[in-house]
């Protein structure tokens, strides 16, 4: 090597900068030489002309792989100059090192990567320095006889490589503490990209059970309505006497693959969905890795488009399996999902599906109807539930042939708006509630939405304001566009009128 090479470039966008310096740091403190822009990169120099220079002058270069290092140009070119040096991979010029949740593509997919995701500090150095190596590692004891059983029955495994928040967090859920914990801890453990089904589902637990997403099973009063075909006599949706809290107990009472839940905005059809997703993975851990669990995949509707403008829209399949490798890179492929027969899709707001006109969004339901009928006859026990509101319910995903019942909301009774305002406020709610008593108004507010945001600025004495969209307006003039927006974001659906 000349005086001017060095052993490494690092490759990275301004996003990962500070991954990108520690990397740096590492192999610095391990003896490497390299360069990197941040160090090695001046004020008023030439940026192209220092870019070539270091990709010219170093053996190897280190692309350090996110989602913000697909998005660059600039970045693109510096990994495919490297590849193009050593295009079987045999010197190992190009060495991708993957910090973030993301899945390397075209003739990126390719390389091995060293993968630091989720890792701790000491285990991230121990796996970077062991992945630029030239010589590849040797285990420092003998390993284990496989056909010996006993050690693997002596003690689990530690659970590997998981942040601090979330190991925590796991261990208080096993002890019998509460779900809950502190919003700064949240970004950190979501960040984290699972590579088990465990891992998937602590980061589920901690995602929907902070505060903001909180549901009140007390106010919640769920009604199955089978679909007795478009030729029926009287009433097509019979609706079913027994009454739910719970949609585990309704996916329980209903046979069918497909459900859909109904109700008007505010309802709380979204935050239905995530407690369910929220029960269905406190269920798995209590029970242990040994029982053969649900687990369930929470997507919007409103993502459903072509990857790109002027691209063909994908089946629901391939959508659903893009949207899973995308969040999920680590955990089994979607096909591998559907095939257990343990997945629960939890479909929400179908009202929301993007569409040009009526035509367009009838044949956009037509696609999931075909969706339901693959899984019916190939999905081995996969169920789906959608959300929608009711009046935007204007293609049914029931045929004939795959019946879809309907799970409708209830509105809260007299009864239930007295409790709740008393509840939820005992200065305010009582002298609401004589207000509204006996008033037409009283059915503008009959869901905990819109109960919430009547407490949130009505005052002792103050009269209830006149109608719905009066009400949220009124809100975002006490409390700003931005609380508003934060405030009702956990309360489930966001109503438009």
């Amino acid at each position: 090597m000349s005086a001017d090479s060095r052993d490494f470039f690092i490759s990275h966008t301004r996003a990962d900068q500070g991954w990108a310096e520690w990397i740096a740091w590492q192999l610095k403190e391990a003896s490497y030489s390299l360069r990197i822009q941040a160090w090695d990169f001046h004020a008023g120099g030439d940026f192209i002309g220092e870019m070539h220079r270091a990709l010219k002058t170093s053996r190897r270069t280190i692309a350090v792989l996110s989602p913000e290092y697909f998005a660059s140009e600039f970045a693109q070119a510096e990994w495919r100059a490297a590849w193009a040096l050593d295009p079987t991979g045999e010197k190992r010029s190009l060495l991708p090192v993957r910090v973030a949740d993301c899945r390397p593509d075209g003739l990126l997919a390719s390389r091995i990567y060293v993968d630091l995701v989720g890792l701790d500090e000491a285990a991230a150095k121990q796996k970077l320095l062991a992945g630029v190596s030239e010589q590849p590692p040797e285990p420092a004891t003998a390993p284990g006889f496989p056909g010996d059983t006993t050690a693997a029955k002596a003690a689990a495994p530690a659970f590997p490589g998981l942040p601090p928040p979330l190991r925590m967090f796991r261990e208080r859920l096993l002890a019998g503490g509460p779900p809950a914990l502190p919003e700064s801890a949240l970004p950190e453990i979501l960040r984290h990209s699972p590579r088990s089904f465990a891992e998937y589902r602590l980061a589920r637990i901690a995602e929907w059970s902070q505060a903001r997403y909180a549901l009140d099973k007390r106010f919640t009063r769920l009604t199955l309505l089978l679909d007795q075909g478009p030729d029926a006599q009287g009433t097509r949706w019979q609706a079913q006497p027994q009454s739910f809290d719970d949609l585990r107990e309704v996916l329980a009472a209903a046979s069918e693959t497909a459900l859909v839940l109904l109700g008007p905005p505010g309802c709380g059809k979204s935050t239905l969905l995530r407690r369910l997703e929220l029960d269905l993975a406190l269920d798995a851990l209590r029970a242990g890795e040994a029982d053969p669990a649900r687990f369930s995949f929470f997507v919007q509707l409103s993502r459903y488009r072509p990857p790109r403008p002027g691209e063909a829209l994908p089946t629901p399949h391939e959508w659903l399996a893009r949207e899973w490798a995308h969040r999920q890179p680590q955990l089994p492929a979607f096909a591998e999902l559907l095939a257990s027969g343990r997945l629960v899709l939890l479909l929400d707001a179908v009202n929301e599906i993007p569409n040009t006109d009526e035509a367009d969004y009838r044949e956009r339901i037509a696609l999931w109807r075909d969706f339901l009928a693959e899984l019916a006859h190939r999905g081995a026990g996969t169920r789906a539930l959608f959300s929608c509101r009711s009046l935007d319910y204007s293609a049914s995903l029931s045929t004939p042939e795959l019946p879809v019942p309907h799970v409708r909301i209830e509105a809260l009774s007299d009864p239930q708006v007295e409790q709740f305002l008393a509840l939820y406020s005992a200065e305010r709610g009582p002298a609401l509630w004589r207000q509204l008593r006996g008033t037409p108004q009283l059915d503008l507010f009959r869901s905990p939405f819109y109960l919430k945001l009547l407490l949130a600025q009505a005052g002792d004495g103050r009269p209830a304001l006149h109608g719905r969209a009066a009400l949220f307006s009124g809100f975002v003039r006490q409390w700003g566009p931005a609380g508003a927006q934060s405030w009702r974001g956990g309360l489930g659906d966001v109503p438009d009128d």
